[in-house]
């Protein structure tokens, strides 16, 4: 099946959901409605569960939200940032210590992936080990200087760079 037969569900959710709710002025209810209404007719879609829940913790209703996290959780294990939600419900819940679990959880399943991804990736193009691992410890490097905001953004110019000069890679 080609992908054009799918609906484009982040523009839809963001055509019928973002833009009202933030026309409305940032109204909870009106975002609550606007969501249990997209979540009528797609109600697997991630982004929108979140959301519910996310609308959910701005109304005060913890345990509710708490209930569409977990929902989130089984649809998309792999999606990670339910578990920033989560420590905040946890932490004004007062469980502290359990919210800064799941804030540790999540940081590090995101840089986690970010080096995995870039792992896979310079196995795919065949980089030799010694390029590999310079290209690695270098977009750590860049990551803790954009975590640390002395970047505005994670520049891979220099690795870039180096697989051109590698030969290994053709990339423009």
């Amino acid at each position: 099946m080609q992908s054009i037969s799918y609906p484009n569900l982040s523009e839809i959710f963001n055509n019928e959901v973002y833009k009202k709710y933030f026309d409305e002025g940032g109204n909870v209810q009106t975002a609550l409605s606007l969501v249990n209404s997209f979540l009528n007719k797609y109600p697997y879609y991630p982004e929108a569960i979140i959301f519910k829940a996310r609308m959910l913790i701005v109304a005060g209703e913890l345990e509710h939200a708490l209930e569409y996290l977990k929902i989130a959780k089984k649809i998309d294990k792999w999606r990670v940032v339910y578990s920033f939600d989560i420590a905040e419900i946890l932490y004004k819940k007062g469980e502290k210590r359990k919210a800064i679990g799941y804030l540790k959880f999540a940081f590090e399943s995101l840089f986690d992936e970010a080096i995995h991804g870039l792992e896979n990736f310079l196995i795919s193009i065949e980089l030799n080990e010694d390029k590999e691992n310079e290209a690695i410890s270098f977009v750590k490097k860049e990551m803790i200087k954009y975590v640390k905001n002395d970047s505005e953004s994670i520049s891979l110019d220099r690795m870039l760079s180096m697989l051109n000069k590698a030969g290994e890679a053709d990339i423009d």
